[in-house]
């Protein structure tokens, strides 16, 4: 959970970056343009990761451990 922690953190820096530099240039601070844009990156980067294989999907982490493999046959 850490991983993926880390990679979402890194995508709402990157998402902050561009909304801080049109803040920046412009002054005009909207909180409600942030609060989206952020946590976006944020999922996006994790989705990216996913989908390199770096990070394991949800699904393969809350998969049961089993000794005895289904049979779907």
């Amino acid at each position: 959970m850490g991983k993926r922690l880390t990679y979402g953190l890194m995508g709402v820096g990157v998402g902050l970056l561009p909304y801080l530099a049109w803040w920046a240039l412009t002054g005009k601070f909207k909180g409600i343009s942030a609060l989206c844009l952020a946590p976006a990156c944020g999922n996006l980067f994790v989705y990216w990761a996913e989908r390199k294989g770096k990070l394991k999907s949800i699904e393969e982490l809350n998969r049961p451990l089993t000794l005895f493999p289904r049979d779907n046959s």
